[in-house]
């Protein structure tokens, strides 16, 4: 494929979601943007197959916005459309595989006990406690993106921290329990969780934080 081959995997993932032609258009009917393209290659992954219908409800976005993601995921190799719908191409799969490397999830969360938001989705991104300082910058970009609120945390030496205020661990062992169990995330990285009254919202609100942070680790390593 012309436009990966010569590129480094965090290359390609910094071109997909770094392109100004991903930021959201204004208008009445909803356009896509890098998030709607990540979530759309998970989602590929995790169904084998899926129909524009499936995307245009899935993403929240009009079939005209469908049809120009797709439209540009393919030019770029990672998906190919055949009669029952979009599948990942070998690239594509590859793509998706190197994302999953560098971040675990979107996953559910029950969090309704910790606050007032009935869908929470976390994440983790590999590394990214060495740059997030205080998260106040993800935070934003989770509420951004979608999330009605976002904790930003750290995990260190086995523990769940929130970044230069307390010990998730030691002082709510349970959520700390519970969020290991679901993300399973390993030192050093940052936990994002989003929530929201809806799940599409609260994922989309994740990621954006978790995009974010990306572009910042990887800027540092592609010239």
């Amino acid at each position: 494929m012309i436009f990966i081959a010569g590129m480094t995997l965090p290359a390609i993932l910094m071109s997909l979601i770094s392109d100004d032609r991903y930021q959201p258009r204004k208008g009445a009917k909803p356009s896509y943007g890098a998030i709607e393209a990540v979530r759309a290659l998970l989602l590929i992954r995790r169904d084998g197959i899926v129909s524009r219908a499936q995307l245009s409800e899935e993403l929240g976005i009009g079939e005209g916005a469908v049809r120009s993601l797709v439209r540009r995921l393919t030019l770029m190799g990672l998906v190919e459309v055949i009669r029952s719908g979009c599948r990942l191409t070998n690239s594509g799969q590859e793509l998706v595989s190197a994302f999953s490397e560098h971040v675990t999830g979107p996953v559910g969360l029950d969090l309704t006990d910790v606050w007032n938001h009935a869908c929470s989705v976390g994440l983790s991104v590999r590394e990214g406690a060495r740059i997030v300082g205080r998260g106040l910058e993800e935070r934003d970009e989770a509420v951004r993106h979608g999330a009605e609120a976002a904790m930003v945390l750290v995990y260190r030496s086995g523990r769940i921290l929130m970044p230069e205020l307390e010990d998730i661990t030691s002082r709510y062992p349970h959520i700390s329990e519970r969020i290991t169990s679901s993300i399973r995330p390993v030192e050093n990285d940052c936990i994002i969780i989003a929530g929201a009254s809806y799940c599409m919202r609260a994922e989309s609100g994740a990621l954006g934080a978790a995009l974010s942070l990306l572009r910042k680790l990887w800027s540092r390593q592609i010239t």
